[in-house]
């Protein structure tokens, strides 16, 4: 302790300071990441660019529509290896293809529109097996164009026209598929759209020649397909020869059961509305833009039960906005583009609990952004193309708890990014084709932790290809605080990873060993299930000491356990440690060595009896109360107090008593066997208390006459 306490002083910092500074952690990031390849699943089309698109997830597979230089563009399915990728079905024999649209997994189905020159384009569905037409619905060979395909508990709902009846609403059923509701008796049509499931209820909006454009729900039957509310009764806008425009509402999106959307009642201008189902309970939520002018929201998007959106207001432009859903709460999150210029917030995108979303701040371009719902939580990402050049950020998608996107950074060409909340973890996932022309990926779809998507070769030859996100790397590990650390103190350490994973104690327990002084100890792992932050926690114990900073350990020691990513893979348990300097470890508490008293003689009235305790290191005292320790002398029949006088910082307490009139010891004195605080606190320069015990001094000749 001594030689910590010099170098700290020569250093020109008090030792005792150490253990109450303000010290942030420090953030240490890997010098080099390992980042996965992507890599062409299979060359559907050898003569030519295959094109892959419309990419979902159903069952064990990516199902995707592709042109091969056979059958045209068809239903094709991979399981993102080049012998699992394979022709669904030829639905339109010979080399002009069915062009499948719109795939939609529901009620263990794939559904999907597709041409057949005996129907025209209409309903298709198929298990991966078996593929079938659901229903042609404008017989013939005329197209019933089936639009916004919607899963609602396992009914596919969706628009379609038929002769004589126009487009309106229909649904699956277990043979076919059945008119729901002719809203537009006739020829005409109330062209459903924005159909969007709430708690399997389905909501869209439909246009009658009474109510314009409006708000309607849908339980798939004739008499339970309603209009929600005729929210615009004023504007006399004639569409399609209505004579009222409606209130045209747009960006519909569930929230815990209630529906949020934009819309215009007419006096309001377009503003942001909710439901939950009924009339009475359809409400303006705010009017961001009083008067009928509105500020028009869009690219609604729910982050765990808040709406973030985006609205232009004259003050601030158009930017990112957030609601609780009432007035009060819906607030501007921050004014990206600062004065009355817009950021143009667009694609809001929820991963792990936060928004990201692409913005331009006037100085930097389009570039990606995050936010957590307050100012200083929503910032730049990365400047991408630096300057005020655009990386134009696209197809953001959520992906093993953070996302991932293409942008042009103007070297490589528009290739794959991800990002996991923080700068430093916003990154080049994978320059798929080296140069600067890119390989312009697209179609970016989470397959099983993997990630799927369509990219360029030098060619130009469109294909698809995987690559493997699932394995989980430790990106950085972040130390203890730098200060003092004494006995029963935690030393924290986390460790931040690249996916979210699971930890399975059943057979162990996971931990970081810690190098202090000559021991090593193990900081246990404190369970957080679903987390990609693990933290491990040690508790210093009496016999710890370690002066000269403690040392953090690679690797992560599993001991029985399992740590699993996505897909069910190990995660890499090798890391760089942290820097610790500064991370000093004293657990040992301070015990006193001897109490020397006065010289042997006679005392009399006025004299000063002076006792030293000297103490295994260095002594700080505290005392709130002003009021200090003391030593209990007693001299003939009575108890006296000799108080502390100097020696705070020094491993020599001095403790002095006055002899007063009325003191009389002609046989000695002698000292109760311990240190009275007297509210205060005797403790070292890490914060353990003194032991204030210690074997008495013989003082039977110190001889008081007075």
């Amino acid at each position: 302790m001594l030689k910590y306490l010099l170098r700290h002083l020569v250093s020109g910092s008090h030792s005792r300071n150490l253990g109450h500074q303000g010290a942030c952690f420090r953030v240490e990031l890997l010098e080099s990441r390992s980042l996965p390849s992507a890599t062409l699943i299979a060359d559907i089309n050898p003569t030519g660019p295959s094109v892959p698109q419309n990419l979902v997830t159903f069952g064990s597979y990516i199902y995707f529509t592709a042109e091969d230089s056979i059958h045209g563009r068809e239903l094709w399915r991979s399981d993102g290896t080049a012998g699992g990728t394979t022709l669904v079905a030829d639905l339109a024999v010979g080399s002009a293809g069915s062009n499948p649209q719109s795939l939609t997994p529901s009620g263990g189905w794939l559904y999907f529109t597709a041409y057949h020159p005996d129907v025209g384009v209409e309903l298709w569905r198929t298990n991966g097996t078996v593929t079938q037409l659901v229903e042609d619905i404008n017989p013939g060979t005329s197209s019933s164009n089936p639009s916004g395909l919607t899963n609602v508990q396992g009914t596919l709902f969706f628009a379609a026209t038929r002769h004589g009846q126009g487009t309106e609403l229909w649904r699956t059923t277990a043979t076919g598929a059945l008119l729901v509701s002719d809203l537009v008796p006739g020829p005409e049509s109330s062209a459903p759209n924005h159909l969007t499931n709430v708690q399997g209820i389905l909501f869209f909006t439909a246009w009658t020649p009474t109510h314009g454009r409006e708000l309607w729900k849908s339980d798939g039957t004739s008499t339970g397909t309603q209009l929600v509310a005729d929210i615009n009764q004023v504007v006399p806008v004639p569409p399609l020869g209505s004579s009222n425009l409606g209130s045209d509402p747009q960006y519909l999106v569930n929230i815990a059961g209630t529906l949020y959307f934009s819309a215009n009642d007419g006096l309001h201008g377009k503003e942001l509305w909710k439901t939950n189902g009924t009339s009475t309970g359809t409400l303006l939520v705010a009017d961001i833009v009083a008067g009928p002018k509105g500020s028009y929201p869009a690219w609604l998007t729910n982050v765990h039960g808040t709406i973030f959106f985006s609205a232009n207001a004259p003050a601030h432009g158009r930017e990112l906005w957030r609601s609780d859903g009432f007035a009060t709460g819906t607030q501007l999150v921050r004014n990206i583009h600062v004065g009355t210029g817009s950021s143009y917030p667009q694609q809001l995108v929820n991963a792990g609990g936060l928004l990201y979303f692409v913005a331009n701040d006037g100085n930097r371009g389009h570039e990606v952004w995050r936010s957590d719902g307050t100012s200083s939580g929503t910032f730049l990402l990365r400047d991408i193309r630096l300057g005020f050049g655009s990386s134009y950020p696209a197809d953001l998608r959520e992906l093993n708890g953070g996302i991932v996107f293409t942008a042009e950074d103007g070297i490589r060409g528009r290739e794959l990014w991800r990002s996991l909340g923080q700068p430093a973890d916003t990154f080049l996932l994978d320059d798929v084709l080296p140069g600067s022309n890119g390989s312009q990926p697209a179609e970016l779809t989470n397959y099983q932790g993997k990630l799927l998507f369509r990219a360029q070769d030098d060619a130009g030859d469109l294909e698809p290809y995987v690559l493997d996100t699932t394995a989980t790397a430790i990106l950085s590990v972040i130390g203890p605080n730098p200060r003092f650390y004494k006995r029963g103190d935690l030393l924290e350490v986390r460790v931040i990873l690249s996916n979210p994973v699971r930890v399975n104690i059943a057979g162990g327990t996971p931990a970081i060993a810690l190098q202090i002084g000559s021991r090593v100890r193990l900081a246990n792992y404190i369970p957080s299930q679903g987390s990609n932050i693990l933290v491990f926690r040690y508790q210093v114990r009496p016999d710890d000491l370690d002066l000269d900073s403690i040392r953090i350990l690679s690797p992560i020691l599993l001991r029985g356990s399992t740590i699993l990513g996505p897909a069910h893979n190990p995660i890499g348990l090798t890391f760089s440690p942290p820097d610790t300097s500064g991370v000093l470890v004293d657990g040992v508490a301070p015990r006193i060595r001897v109490v020397q008293g006065p010289r042997p003689g006679i005392y009399r009235y006025g004299d000063i009896l002076e006792f030293s305790v000297l103490t295994s290191e260095p002594i700080y005292w505290q005392h709130p109360s002003r009021e200090k320790p003391y030593l209990e002398i007693i001299i003939g029949r009575s108890a006296q107090r000799a108080y502390l006088a100097t020696g705070d910082g020094t491993d020599r307490l001095v403790f002095r008593y006055r002899i007063q009139r009325g003191d009389n010891a002609p046989a000695g004195i002698w000292l109760r066997e311990r240190i009275f605080l007297n509210g205060g606190r005797l403790e070292d320069a890490a914060g353990n208390l003194l032991y204030l015990n210690f074997p008495t001094p013989n003082l039977r000749r110190i001889r008081i006459i007075t």
